[in-house]
């Protein structure tokens, strides 16, 4: 017998140990003497105490290989994903904003750039271009492909007729569409967004009132919120609602849930809520990464108390998802095989004229694997070494208990090893965190776990 690579034990209560395989997927609250029998586990002789750990494959036979079956399942699950994934063309519109946000890093990286924002050509361009793009996935859904209006800010008032342009390309190739935004242009654009049927509109905000305004400055909330309920009453376009959070608006989460509830959103199966953990994809600063537990663990005893913050869903918290899928599910996800969404059918068209895998590296000469405009050129090796990555691919991942829940984190960070070291141990504490917190709340019923 051998252990598992994937035993992660966390100390629990007196004498006991919370012992989780993040691959099987098994959860055990044992004896912490238990643990000898884990690190001890090529010189035992079978006995009870192995027979159990061996049936929950916290022991394995010598002769499995778990990096080959990782992998093996990593390349079905990957291609699974990807079958279901329609190409997805995030069209950087623009890097100008009309606001400032007091957090913002995207557009002190953007100031020097020579070209941001897309001309008509370019649009042109980059639809003539997702077709040859489209052609070369081997791996993808037969839905048609959707075009995802990003920015800086793509609803600018000055940009309005290239935003309809945009649209009206979409109608002409029956393709999906997306629009990301601040919200304080909404009102203006709604006619035109109504009129064009866009699927889907991601609006963020941050907090109430008084910390919205503050945080994001040049934002009116109330305008965007009255903007959001509009939209809605059309029960036309799906409405997301991102909220940004950090450790000094968190406690506004409440109030923000309560309004919700007071518009009657919820109620509304064209709204989606979710929380949003507050990030620096410069990785200029890891203050934000080091206080994510922190924050976790802030929201999580709001949730506790406060109910109604139910209503918005989780995303982004790396380590506390797994945890969220095992509370709403009863049991853990399948290993976590993609490390986002430039494994997933995604190409970036940016103001330079680039291609892209990733929309956080559009301001920069990094990850280019193509042009669009003025000639369309593809660089299909640039591109396989970077849709292809894995989690396995990565020194620090290979041996690490939670690669199958965490999924290796962003692939930015390899070239930023002190922000993956901060980055890791965060992952690690908010899992620990969140998993405890869980089967604390219902210590009764652990034995059926």
């Amino acid at each position: 017998m051998k252990n598992s690579m994937f035993n992660h034990a966390i100390p629990w209560q007196k004498n006991k140990t919370l012992l989780v395989n993040t691959f099987s997927g098994a959860i055990d609250v044992i004896p912490s003497h238990f643990e000898y029998y884990l690190t001890k586990a090529t010189q035992l002789q079978k006995n009870k105490i192995t027979d159990f750990l061996f049936a929950r494959r916290y022991l394995l036979e010598k002769e499995i290989d778990e990096p080959l079956i990782l992998e093996s399942l990593y390349r079905e699950l990957l291609a699974r994903q990807r079958k279901n994934s329609p190409l997805k063309s995030v069209l950087i519109t623009t890097f100008d904003c009309n606001l400032k946000c007091s957090y913002c890093w995207q557009q002190h990286n953007t100031r020097s750039l020579k070209s941001s924002t897309l001309s008509v050509e370019m649009v042109d361009a980059a639809f003539k271009s997702i077709g040859k793009l489209h052609n070369l996935l081997k791996e993808k859904s037969t839905d048609p492909p959707v075009i995802q209006i990003f920015g800086g800010e793509p609803l600018l008032t000055k940009n309005k007729e290239l935003v309809e342009h945009v649209l009206k390309k979409c109608r002409e190739y029956s393709y999906g569409s997306q629009v990301t935004t601040n919200g304080v242009n909404l009102e203006i654009f709604q006619e035109m967004l109504l009129e064009y049927q866009v699927d889907e509109i991601q609006v963020t905000v941050d907090g109430t009132e008084e910390a919205h305004n503050r945080r994001r400055i040049g934002s009116n909330y109330k305008s965007i919120m009255n903007s959001i309920a509009n939209i809605l009453s059309y029960q036309a376009a799906f409405l997301k609602l991102r909220v940004n959070v950090d450790l000094s608006n968190v406690n506004t989460l409440r109030d923000l849930a309560d309004e919700i509830i007071d518009r009657r959103w919820y109620t509304n199966r064209k709204f989606y809520a979710y929380l949003a953990p507050l990030r620096d994809s410069s990785f200029a600063s890891t203050d934000l990464i080091t206080q994510r537990p922190k924050l976790l663990t802030k929201v999580l005893e709001l949730k506790r108390l406060y109910p109604q913050i139910e209503l918005f869903d989780m995303k982004g918290w790396d380590g506390y998802q797994p945890v969220r899928v095992l509370e709403n599910t009863g049991r853990f996800p399948y290993p976590k095989a993609n490390i986002c969404d430039v494994n997933l059918n995604q190409f970036v068209f940016a103001p330079d004229g680039k291609i892209r895998l990733c929309a956080e590296e559009a301001h920069s000469e990094r990850g280019i694997i193509g042009e669009f405009y003025p000639e369309f050129s593809f660089d299909y090796t640039s591109f396989q070494r970077l849709y292809d990555h894995s989690p396995l691919d990565i020194e620090k991942c290979k041996e690490c208990t939670l690669l199958p829940v965490c999924g290796g984190g962003c692939m930015l960070m390899e070239k930023e090893r002190n922000f993956r070291n901060h980055y890791c141990q965060a992952v690690k504490d908010c899992f620990e965190y969140a998993l405890t917190a869980y089967l604390e709340s219902r210590e009764e019923n652990c034995a059926s776990l």
